[in-house]
């Protein structure tokens, strides 16, 4: 038993030792977590995003929410009024910026250009500007150039299910900022949720099938991939990224960063010392 509790201790501490801390989210109340409140009805806004047509923080009983308490809520009319929420930050020329998350619809969208999704779109401050390059979702095209995140939700998503969807690109020559969409092309009438929206500057983009970007290939990523939540959703191509890949992990990835031992972590070494101190004494008896 005794050694038990000692290895118990030796595994919590170096389990410390190796955590990492992950880039910061750039967006403020991603979660749309700010204005809402339990069986609050609908707010016509969301506390610092900038919004068009309707869009509304939600977190009513019947609204579905991912996590916390509340989510947004894109209701489109049609006749491509395109409704929308977005943040925008300073961003410079060679930029690589992630933008993840998740939609949800909670009735069948129509075929045709009626559909949610996520954008990121640079600008040199007058007007927008075609990324540089991208390595993750696809292209829009002129005269709204940007990085749209695959998939859409449309048509062929499932009702009431959270649908994850990310966009990665690079930020060309000009740029002075980058803004991040969330979006409902509606062609036809219908409503898209967002919640739990993420956006990151990538200083290094890592392994090919690390999709929780801890700097590893393993398991976990495995995961993500049978959920839905690699870069291009259930798809061979990433099936393939973490097959070719798998156990690949030297070193982490640049946006993340390996603390010091922590205060609790040497204190728990400490113990296992005298653990082990007071076995050797115990065996000589």
């Amino acid at each position: 038993m005794k050694r038990l509790h000692l290895f118990a201790l030796v595994a919590i501490s170096f389990s410390l030792t190796a955590a990492t801390q992950v880039a910061a989210n750039v967006l403020l109340n991603p979660g749309f977590e700010t204005d809402a409140f339990s069986n609050q009805e609908p707010l016509p806004f969301a506390t610092d995003w900038f919004g068009f047509g309707n869009f509304a923080t939600v977190s009513e009983p019947t609204a579905p929410v991912r996590s916390g308490v509340g989510s947004l809520l894109l209701t489109g009319a049609g006749g491509f009024g395109v409704p929308g929420a977005y943040q925008t930050l300073p961003a410079n020329p060679g930029d690589v910026w992630d933008l993840q998350g998740y939609m949800l619809t909670n009735a069948a969208l129509p075929a045709g250009a009626t559909f949610g999704l996520l954008k990121i779109v640079f600008s040199d401050g007058i007007g927008d500007l075609e990324p540089e390059s991208i390595s993750i979702g696809q292209a829009d095209a002129q005269p709204f150039p940007g990085v749209q995140a695959l998939p859409f939700l449309n048509d062929a998503s499932p009702i009431d299910t959270w649908h994850f969807a990310q966009a990665r690109g690079v930020a060309p020559a000009g740029t002075v900022q980058v803004s991040f969409y969330a979006l409902f092309v509606d062609e036809n009438p219908g409503e898209v949720y967002f919640d739990d929206l993420v956006a990151t500057l990538v200083v290094d983009e890592g392994i090919p099938g690390d999709f929780d970007g801890d700097g590893d290939v393993d398991g976990n990523d495995f995961l993500l991939w049978q959920r839905g939540e690699s870069p291009s959703q259930l798809s061979a191509t990433d099936l393939t990224a973490w097959q070719t890949n798998y156990g690949a992990g030297a070193g982490l990835v640049a946006t993340q960063a390996v603390p010091e031992p922590s205060s609790v972590c040497l204190a728990l070494l400490g113990v296992a010392v005298i653990f082990r101190r007071r076995m050797i004494l115990d065996d000589a008896k």
